[in-house]
């Protein structure tokens, strides 16, 4: 039952919407506009089906004001924020007559005037029902306007209008999306948009409006509920991860059978091995420079907290990685390219060659229209470079965080690398901190070897098996010569990380011997090594509990062998196909 705190009213239509709530094709969407925050909570349905940020939980006792990162949220409320100019929170940003919190002691304002909001479920795009934020000391709209707009993602929005009242204010104003049909919340709102006065809050010569208690409803996910095809989890539970389910994008598949032609199959297959090998030194290569760039600010944290010039150094770290990895990419797309030149643009497509045909959805998600060879060197190099950084981002659950630090622009350029859970601090204690640093660098080290070596020996028996197809397809004798030299490296690559004769079982002793000085307090808490924000992921990929070394050293290595494994898929195509048959 709609209230007396419903303020105006808006009608609008909307089109099919694929959510996982979805809203009925053609069906009538009202946006209703609150000003009490009790009543928008009850239309959402309780204090259960609503996330607050207050901003309580950063310290301001000692330095006012203090930056966060967008992503400080993101895992525990399921919400990004991004403000103009960074975002801030503040005990009264200079005005403590003016600035009175809504709940204290602190408030939120972004470094202009405007923020952003999007909302998440774990590291997939949500969307909600309902929005509502409350404004503090908007006194002078003529100056600047404050406002709360939300959009959808098709282009439909609606906007509270300006928002202003007396000095010291405190003024709540929350919009709800609603399905006229059944009269329910409905989560289409995919984008909040703030704007609080004329600048920042702590200049005299702005309209300054502070902001405090962002409340939403519980993020739902956006897209089909069954399978995510690029996550490394069980989504529906049918027991198939990614493209192995029958929800995805099938793989090529080329029957077993090559192109028919030894000449293209030779090329083809020079194209493979070469390509693939430069791909694999690609990978690592960008691993061990974010790796770099991220270890360097962790050791400012960890041993050095009161050297000014260990962060300076740190930022000149980052900023080369970033120059050698922009050289790696160009080093690696001219090597591809040369390898490859042979091979006509039409022999990359069918599923009896490289199977690129199977690819093109996936590339266009990377922003790429495959039309020839040139435009699947480019593919890869993208979807490699995605690769490196989610792997980079399981070696260091606080890359994110040490990488925003140390200066990249990772929105920009690295949008891959996912978020863990940082405090911009370190254990403060140098001992403790020192055991922290080993720990993490055997994590790093260990995990990109991990990767490497499953994807080097995994394609060397597809490049063998590749052979076989397009080169001897008439000799009986050649595949299970392919299949015996494949044997002895796929038990090694497929094994369990508790046998210590696999490629995993090795990488777990090495980062339990690695971490054997540092308490499991340390290894999880955010100012430590972070893991404990990457708990919910561990779960879904079958470690229960992060409560030791071994823990951390299981989630990461399932992890970086889907990881490794959708690499390799980048690189051959039929790699499904491949492996079937080489590791029969």
């Amino acid at each position: 039952m709609r209230t007396s705190h419903v303020v105006a009213l808006t009608t609008l239509l909307l089109g099919s919407v694929d959510l996982a709530t979805p809203v009925r094709s053609g069906a009538l969407v009202t946006f209703e506009l609150y000003t009490d925050r009790a009543a928008f909570e009850a239309r959402l349905g309780g204090s259960g089906a609503v996330r607050v940020v207050d901003f309580d939980d950063i310290d301001t006792s000692t330095v006012d004001p203090v930056p966060f990162p967008s992503y400080r949220y993101r895992g525990s409320k399921g919400v990004w924020i991004t403000g103009e100019n960074g975002q801030f929170v503040s005990r009264d940003f200079g005005w403590p007559t003016d600035f009175l919190p809504s709940s204290p002691p602190n408030l939120y304002a972004p470094g202009d005037n405007q923020s952003y909001v999007y909302f998440y479920t774990g590291f997939q795009s949500a969307r909600v029902a309902g929005v509502g934020v409350v404004f503090v000391d908007a006194d002078y709209p003529g100056d600047g306007p404050s406002s709360l707009l939300v959009r959808d993602g098709l282009g439909l929005e609606f906007s509270t209008g300006t928002v202003s009242g007396g000095n010291l204010s405190r003024l709540f104003r929350g919009i709800v999306a609603v399905d006229s049909g059944t009269n329910q919340p409905t989560p289409i709102i995919f984008e909040a948009r703030i704007a609080n006065g004329s600048g920042w809050a702590g200049d005299d010569d702005n309209e300054g409006v502070g902001l405090d208690d962002l409340v939403f409803a519980t993020p739902v996910p956006s897209g089909n509920v069954g399978e995510i095809c690029d996550n490394c989890i069980d989504d529906d539970g049918d027991g198939a991860v990614d493209r192995a389910d029958g929800e995805c994008e099938a793989p090529a598949d080329g029957g077993g059978v090559g192109v028919g032609d030894l000449a293209l199959g030779k090329m083809v297959l020079k194209c493979e091995k070469a390509s693939a090998k430069a791909g694999v030194k690609f990978v690592q290569g960008v691993e061990k420079q974010l790796q770099s760039c991220t270890g360097a600010v962790l050791k400012c944290l960890q041993a050095k907290p009161s050297d000014p010039w260990c962060q300076l150094k740190a930022v000149e770290t980052c900023a080369n990685a970033k120059v050698k990895i922009d050289g790696l990419r160009d080093k690696t797309g001219t090597a591809m390219g040369k390898s490859c030149s042979d091979v006509p643009d039409e022999g990359t497509f069918p599923a009896q060659s490289f199977g690129y045909e199977a690819e093109v959805a996936d590339c266009a998600h990377y922003g790429v229209t495959l039309n020839g060879g040139e435009d699947v060197g480019e593919c890869i190099l993208r979807q490699h470079l995605c690769r490196a950084e989610q792997l980079v981002s399981r070696e260091n659950a606080r890359a994110l965080e040490l990488a925003t630090l140390g200066g990249l622009d990772v929105g920009a350029d690295f949008p891959c690398i996912e978020p863990g859970e940082g405090s911009q601090l370190g254990l403060g204690d140098l001992a403790r901190g020192k055991a922290a640093l080993k720990c993490q660098q055997a994590i790093a080290k260990t995990g990109a070897k991990y990767a490497s070596e499953r994807q080097k020996k995994t394609e060397k028996c597809l490049d063998t098996v590749t052979a076989c197809i397009q080169l001897k397809p008439n000799d009986p004798d050649c595949i299970p010569k392919a299949q015996a030299k494949c044997s002895k490296p796929g038990e090694a690559v497929q094994g369990s990380a508790d046998d210590p004769k696999t490629l995993a079982g090795k990488a777990k002793t090495a980062i339990v011997k690695g971490c054997k000085a540092v308490a499991p307090s340390d290894l999880l808490a955010p100012e430590g090594l972070g893991q404990a924000a990457l708990t919910a992921q561990c779960q879904a990929i079958g470690v229960p509990v992060l409560g030791s070394a071994a823990d951390v050293a299981d989630c990461m290595l399932a992890f970086h062998a889907c990881r490794a494994d959708r690499l390799i898929e980048e690189q051959y195509p039929r790699a499904f196909e491949l492996r079937d048959i080489g590791f029969d």
